[in-house]
């Protein structure tokens, strides 16, 4: 099996590029991945995963919204990371599945308990608000990273190294 792991292929010269990071959660863990979704000058579109991380659920029981709090955390920080390291001035798009925790980032009227309002600032510190959006859950390529898979194949016939179909349109997300 081959994964190829640069970032554009060699005849790929692209003219602009976008950060795009996604988050998912679940009883298991919570996880998040980085994708450079790029655009050549002749329309042409690529997509590679940069990063991807992945947290086991901690022992003591926590709620599924709060698991998906902490992966939108996660990607926050990935997303920034990723532009810094790279020294890249591109836009940065980020993903998430759980409504609930969109609705906790995009909320400034309510005040909220110390583990979501701590959660809520280091994001809003990280982020802004118009960079978040909602996925469906079966177009989330973070799932991978929340769950896990059951075999190789499993894997590679997954959108985890690609990026979901729709970051390959050309308006499309």
């Amino acid at each position: 099996m081959f994964i190829p792991r640069c970032i554009y292929p060699d005849d790929f010269r692209p003219a602009h590029s976008e950060i795009h990071t996604f988050a998912d959660a679940s009883q298991s863990g919570y996880g998040a991945c980085t994708y450079v979704r790029s655009v050549s000058s002749d329309n042409r579109i690529h997509c590679s995963l940069l990063l991807g991380k992945s947290r086991i659920a901690p022992l003591k029981p926590i709620t599924i919204p709060r698991l998906e709090l902490q992966a939108g955390l996660l990607a926050a920080k990935q997303s920034k990371t990723v532009l810094s390291d790279m020294g890249w001035n591109c836009n940065a798009y980020l993903w998430a599945d759980s409504k609930i925790v969109l609705g906790y980032i995009h909320n400034d009227a309510r005040r909220f308990h110390n583990f979501v309002a701590n959660c809520l600032s280091q994001i809003h510190d990280l982020t802004e608000l118009s960079q978040w959006h909602y996925v469906r859950t079966d177009r989330n390529p973070a799932d991978i990273a929340s769950r896990g898979v059951q075999s190789v194949h499993e894997l590679t016939n997954s959108s985890w190294f690609h990026g979901p179909d729709f970051l390959w349109n050309q308006c499309d997300k």
